[in-house]
Parts: C-alpha cells; structure tokens; sequence
C-alpha cells in the first residue's frame, strides 16, 4: 500500500509530466513492482552466491580464473538453482501484487500498446468483478484468469525442477 501511494504521488505525476498520457500505465505498475520485489531477489541471489563450495573458488583461483571466469565457470552454475528459484518467487509476487497494479496499471480492459498505455492484471480483474451471474461471461472469465495464474505458477516450477536437476551431478 505505501509502495502504490507513494508511486501514486510521485511517479505517476512524473510518468505524466514526462512522457505525456494520464501516468496510470503499465510503466509505472511494472517499475514498482520492480522495485517491489528487488529485495527477494537480491536475498535468494546474495544467499544462493555465498553458498558456493569455497573449494572450488580456490582451486579456480589457483588454475589463474580471473574473478570473472570464477564467477562465470564455477559460482554461477553452482548457484544456478538458488538463482533461478529467487526469480521464480520474485516473479510469482509480482504477478500475484494485486493491490499495486489496481492502483496504477490504469485498470482498462484493453490490450495496451505501448508501456504507456493503462491495462488491467489478471490478479486486478478477478479482485474487481465482485457480483455476476453464475452463468455470465464475467463469472466465467473469473475462472479463466485463475486458471492462467495456475497454469503460468506451475510452469515456472516445472521448469525451476527440471533446470535443477541438469545441474544436479550425477553420483
């Protein structure tokens, strides 16, 4: 709730200013939600990058790797999974932030054009349709965003698992 009204205050006026439309967009929403869930990413990649055998960093080290060739040949792939679950959950909260893309992705039923342009979430459109008749298009297209959250929640961890066992080695 502070994150969207102080996004409401400060960059939606900004976004409005600056780049011209009416500032609710899916460029503010996307920027907050950006910001939103930087912290989660930065813990699950800081943890997943210190969790690296020390062993293999010094024996990287004294084959002469440079600190980049040690980060991409052995910390990286060995904090692959760390790495990959800490986007999965980032991203899973910032699809599922209802509250931030009600206050500012504009909640237009349109497909937008342009980052600029108002939309509504999924998560904002099963939040806002409150009463309709079981047997309507809007009770209907309730389900329909749920399912697609489902669906969208269960391949991201499908593939986390399969990533993860690729770079699990064999014993």
């Amino acid at each position: 709730v502070i994150y969207g009204f102080s996004a409401i205050f400060l960059l939606v006026p900004l976004i409005r200013e600056g780049l011209g439309g009416a500032g609710f967009c899916v460029l503010a929403a996307g920027s907050v939600l950006a910001v939103l869930v930087t912290p989660v990413m930065t813990l699950f990649f800081v943890d997943s990058l210190l969790g690296v055998n020390p062993v293999h960093i010094q024996a990287a080290r004294a084959l002469g790797a440079s600190r980049i060739q040690r980060l991409l040949y052995v910390m990286i792939p060995q904090a692959l999974p760390g790495l990959a679950t800490g986007f999965v959950l980032a991203t899973g909260r910032a699809i599922g932030d209802t509250l931030i893309a009600l206050m500012l992705a504009g909640n237009a039923i349109i497909i937008p054009e342009t980052l600029l342009d108002p939309a509504r979430t999924l998560t904002g459109h099963i939040a806002l349709i409150k009463a309709a008749d079981y047997d309507s298009l809007e009770f209907r297209s309730i389900f329909a965003c749920g399912i697609a959250l489902y669906l969208f929640s269960a391949f991201s961890v499908i593939i986390v698992r399969i990533f993860e066992k690729k770079q699990r080695p064999a014993i």
